[in-house]
């Protein structure tokens, strides 16, 4: 383990790991003895794990929904005795939204681990952190709604003094947004009257290349309303944001200097215009595609790989830099370990996983989730202390992933089924996600009926498409409405030309008696779509 990027006090919590999950129990069942839930499974009378694990069973978030939804109506000590600081939406398999208590208690023991390292960094290295995320929250008005966790994590952060201010650039006005829809050209105005940004991050590396492209394509404008003093009237940003922006001063050497190398190419920008020494933000299963691309703007910079979390729990910090593995923040649940294949749902203690195995892992948080199963399977690479480090291996039934979406097999499959109203087959059908070009996007497959009285028309599909996918996911629809992902690109064909395009393309499945498959396992290019239905369509 790198122990640089971990703090010493969190160090020593690593050591007696084991001690920590077990006393996280004892408080939790002490606490909410009095509870509907606690009093339900006879909180009164647990003594041990062994009493608690037989208790209470193995759950998910359907056991919860009925609860959660009398906590949202006001009513006091359903599921937890804490104080409920808010609700964090989340998108359900069922496309309905699911909505995750979160408490005060929660909130204190995430404490800011995470956060820890990138301060220390900052303050080592000079210059201001530049955070590409924003959070559509105010922080200093009572929590109104629901939200998801990283904006009532920051509030929490930035209200407990753990966030200053003064070491983002832009500060808050940047940080804590309203309705600001271009908010990536001010972050970019900033960035570039900064002469040393030391870190560079996001909650996703994803936000990073989208960063970077509009960067490349924009920097002759920028540059000249940086000139000029002016924000045009057409960027959508608040007056006092403009203001914000056109009060910098920036010296026109400065300038002439981004000019000089953003004329040489985007090759190591990064490193050239601000002298990063480290970028940040989570990985999801496109990270071979988006550290291609970020490899460009970011070579021979290293990357915090961030906090490893869910609307349910923060789970793990990086171990170190350049190292996508997770040690288990030990203050923040009691965590259980079910065996990949456990038939028995026997679960195991963190410190008593085995090295090499997969597992899901299981929460009981201090929020009111009891024995919950996260669907996050993970794979133990080794231990510190008695704290299981861990690499993420995949989430039970997500399909697809651009940029914080995660969606879900059974979401899609609603979608599609919703397209059957404009004479589109919902059996035959085949969707891959592309980051070739940013923001990315879902390139899609679809059949329709020769027989049909009206061929439909491809754009309008897409349209509908995309509106069923906002409708079955609230993430992707969030994700739409900041541009952070694209309207996808629908391709349509008959029944016959769909099949050779499976063939041709490769996609087809290993053995004739599995399933036909709905979604592609790499990288897709709307180009080389195109060119495959081509083909099958001069062939045929």
């Amino acid at each position: 383990m790198n122990k640089n990027t971990i703090s010493d006090e969190l160090f020593q919590k690593f050591l007696r790991a084991d001690k920590i999950n077990t006393e996280n129990l004892n408080t939790i069942i002490s606490d909410n003895k009095d509870t509907v839930f606690g009093r339900e499974h006879g909180f009164a009378d647990i003594g041990d794990i062994d009493e608690y694990r037989r208790r209470v069973p193995l759950s998910g978030y359907e056991d919860y929904a009925e609860s959660v939804r009398r906590m949202r109506q006001g009513e006091k000590n359903v599921l937890s005795a804490y104080e409920n600081e808010s609700f964090c939406h989340t998108s359900g398999s069922t496309g309905e939204p699911k909505y995750i208590p979160l408490s005060r208690k929660a909130l204190d023991r995430y404490s800011d681990y995470v956060e820890s390292y990138k301060n220390r960094f900052v303050r080592e290295n000079g210059g201001r952190r530049l955070l590409l995320t924003s959070f559509r929250i105010d922080p200093d008005v009572p929590l109104e709604g629901d939200y998801i966790l990283s904006e009532v994590y920051y509030r929490h952060l930035y209200l407990s003094g753990k966030l200053d201010m003064s070491e983002f650039i832009g500060g808050k006005d940047m940080l804590f947004i309203g309705d600001e829809p271009d908010i990536l050209y001010a972050k970019l105005w900033a960035a570039l009257a900064e002469p040393v940004i030391p870190f560079i991050e996001g909650l996703f590396l994803y936000e990073l290349l989208n960063f970077f492209s509009y960067f490349k394509e924009h920097w002759k404008k920028i540059l000249k309303d940086m000139r000029e003093r002016k924000v045009p009237d057409d960027i959508r940003l608040s007056g006092k944001l403009k203001a914000q922006l056109e009060a910098m001063q920036v010296p026109e050497e400065r300038l002439r200097e981004i000019e000089s190398r953003c004329s040489l190419g985007f090759g190591r920008i990064a490193k050239d215009i601000w002298h990063t020494g480290l970028i940040c933000g989570i990985a999801n299963k496109s990270a071979i595609s988006e550290m291609a691309a970020l490899k460009m703007y970011t070579e021979g910079i290293g990357i915090y790989y961030n906090g490893y979390c869910s609307s349910e729990c923060l789970i793990g910090t990086p171990i170190g830099v350049d190292s996508c593995r997770y040690a288990l923040l030990p203050d923040n649940a009691f965590y259980e370990f079910l065996p990949e294949g456990d038939s028995g749902r026997e679960t195991v203690m963190p410190c008593d996983v085995v090295v090499g195995g997969v597992y899901e892992l299981v929460v009981t948080n201090f929020s009111g989730f009891y024995r919950y199963r996260m669907g996050d399977m993970v794979r133990i690479v080794g231990m510190s202390g008695k704290c299981p480090v861990m690499e993420f291996e995949q989430r039970k039934g997500q399909a697809l992933n651009i940029a914080g979406e995660k969606y879900e097999a059974a979401q899609l499959e609603q979608a599609v089924f919703g397209m059957r109203e404009l004479g589109i087959s919902t059996e035959n059908y085949f969707i891959g996600e592309s980051l070739l070009a940013i923001p990315g996007k879902y390139i899609v497959l679809m059949t329709y009926d020769t027989d049909a009285e009206k061929i439909p028309d491809e754009q309008e599909a897409a349209r509908e498409f995309d509106r069923l996918l906002a409708q079955y996911n609230s993430d992707y629809a969030d994700l739409r409405g900041l541009e952070q992902i694209d309207a996808p690109r629908l391709f349509l064909c008959t029944c016959d030309e769909y099949e050779a395009f499976m063939r041709t393309g490769g996609f087809v499945p290993e053995s004739a008696h599995k399933k036909p498959r709905h979604f592609a396992n790499r990288e897709v290019s709307e180009t080389e779509w195109k060119a495959i239905l081509y083909r099958v369509r001069k062939e045929r």
